[in-house]
């Protein structure tokens, strides 16, 4: 904790937490970071994987490539590929799944020049196929987010945000393609992004292809009762929602 951390040229790949027969949490299988400033740059985190065992028991899976919680995360051209968050041969369990790639808590987050591909979440209830951002601020730019997912139950196939009032989330000059959620027996929002819990969001100069939300969102979803925010110069082609009339909700 209070730690100073920066690194370049850092590969962590083919790592795994596995859980079996207990009831407990598994959190950053990459990296795990609690109120550090941290800077990574051009950096790869790959396969890795949070493995929440095979049976159904209860905890969470946060952070399959990168885990943050306070303090801030600075991440500059390197790539997240490949990371998952799962329960081994059965989907019946009570974990959380939140952030394949990155997962940060109440930590002022800056993203940049940085790919997201196919990283999962596999299983009920899954939040952020990419990234999981829950509480504190973001701003995520030039980034590329290719064949991520959120599945049975998902929210946000690439990012997810949520947080207090006073949160903002601003994303610049990205590109989303093919990142998907589904629902299972429940709920599939935001197939390349979700926003809930009044957070405020920014997403300009942003390129959508290919997302699907089984349910509502083919796009993004934006929840929250105090929700404020706006999309600009955005393209939208052929994206898919099943049970909403547009792409964003």
């Amino acid at each position: 904790t209070n730690c100073v951390l920066s690194a370049s040229n850092l590969t962590v790949r083919n790592n795994q937490i596995y859980r079996d027969n207990h009831n407990q949490s598994l959190y950053g299988v990459g990296l795990y970071l609690h109120s550090c400033q941290t800077v990574l740059r051009d950096s790869l985190m790959a396969t890795n994987v949070l493995n929440a065992g095979a049976g159904p028991y209860v905890g969470s899976a946060w952070g399959g490539g990168l885990y943050a919680e306070n303090g801030s995360l600075t991440v500059q051209g390197s790539a997240f590929a490949g990371n998952s968050s799962l329960n081994q041969n059965s989907p019946n369990g009570s974990y959380t799944y939140r952030g394949a790639g990155i997962y940060a808590q109440n930590a002022a987050v800056v993203i940049s020049n940085t790919v997201f591909n196919s990283n999962t979440l596999l299983h009920n209830p899954s939040y952020g196929g990419a990234v999981c951002r829950w509480g504190g601020t973001g701003d995520v730019s030039s980034c590329l987010f290719t064949n991520n997912a959120a599945g049975n139950q998902g929210y946000g196939g690439a990012v997810y945000a949520t947080s207090t009032p006073d949160a903002t989330l601003s994303i610049r000059a990205c590109t989303f393609i093919r990142n998907s959620v589904t629902k299972g027996t429940t709920q599939a929002r935001g197939g390349a992004i979700y926003t809930g819990s009044a957070i405020t969001p920014l997403i300009d100069s942003c390129l959508f292809s290919g997302n699907y939300a089984e349910e509502q969102g083919g796009v993004a979803f934006f929840g929250g009762l105090t929700l404020t925010g706006r999309m600009t110069n955005c393209s939208l082609l052929d994206n898919v929602s099943l049970t909403a009339l547009d792409a964003t909700e």
